[in-house]
């Protein structure tokens, strides 16, 4: 049985246990998606965070990129194809979330590219120049850190690229605004095969 197979049979399940009249699926569906929290985070095709959060359809509103970056506020290239910015401009303007959550993980395929100067991918590619965004998380493995192993070195900007992210998120306005009033809340989470720990913006640790 082929992989595509699979999952058009997993649809066929889905559609057979959640999609009939007066299900919660359809019910929920039918009234249009309220979620209050958004997450971004990576493409990766192991760390899925609906999957993670045990989340229902209509929780979370996700947008998925790689190594869950955020780019910083450019609206001088509103012309130009910024799909993470439009997704969270409607995710906090149109939807009115509560919460905004950026998700990173363990073993980032995006984090190690930069790291290793993308000798898999090229410095021309498409994911190198979007990485470019996280460059800034590499001034956490120079000095003391420079002679760590590559993991402990991943690591370590895995989680500086979270709160580079969440302060690209505050140059945003209306970002800005909501945070500042108090009607949004920006969290950083790191997942790593069972380890997971929060950023403490008051502490600037992640515990």
């Amino acid at each position: 049985m082929s992989y595509i197979k699979t999952l058009q049979d997993g649809i066929a399940s889905f559609t057979k246990h959640n999609c009939y009249d007066g299900s919660v699926y359809n019910q929920t569906v039918s009234k249009g998606q309220t979620p209050k929290i958004m997450v971004v985070s990576c493409s990766d095709s192991m760390v899925d965070p609906a999957v993670l959060t045990n989340a229902g359809p209509g929780e979370l509103f996700i947008h998925r990129n790689i190594a869950g970056l955020v780019p910083p506020y450019q609206p001088e290239e509103r012309d130009k194809y910024h799909g993470t910015s439009a997704v969270i401009e409607y995710g906090v303007t149109g939807l009115k979330v509560d919460h905004l959550i950026v998700f990173g993980h363990g073993n980032c395929g995006g984090i190690k590219s930069m790291i290793q100067g993308h000798i898999h991918v090229g410095r021309d590619s498409f994911v190198a120049a979007w990485m470019r965004i996280a460059k800034p998380a590499l001034g956490v493995i120079r000095g003391d850190n420079q002679d760590l192993s590559l993991e402990k070195k991943q690591h370590l900007c895995e989680k500086e690229s979270i709160i580079l992210s969440l302060n690209n998120l505050m140059t945003f306005p209306w970002i800005q605004e909501r945070v500042q009033n108090g009607t949004l809340k920006l969290h950083g989470w790191h997942f790593d095969r069972g380890s997971f720990s929060i950023y403490n913006q008051k502490t600037k640790q992640f515990e």
